[in-house]
């Protein structure tokens, strides 16, 4: 069974590095510094 995708965005580069370890054990977790990454996510990937 494939992991649940997650995308996290948040401008501070520690806190979504932080999430990204904390939460990839149980979801595919993405990550966006700003809008414009997280459009580029979301048009590829349903989350």
């Amino acid at each position: 069974m494939t992991a649940p995708a997650l995308l996290v965005v948040d401008g501070e580069k520690n806190t979504r590095e932080a999430l990204k370890k904390l939460l990839s054990a149980d979801f595919d977790v993405y990550i966006a510094a700003n809008l414009g990454e997280a459009q580029n996510y979301v048009r590829r990937q349903p989350f």
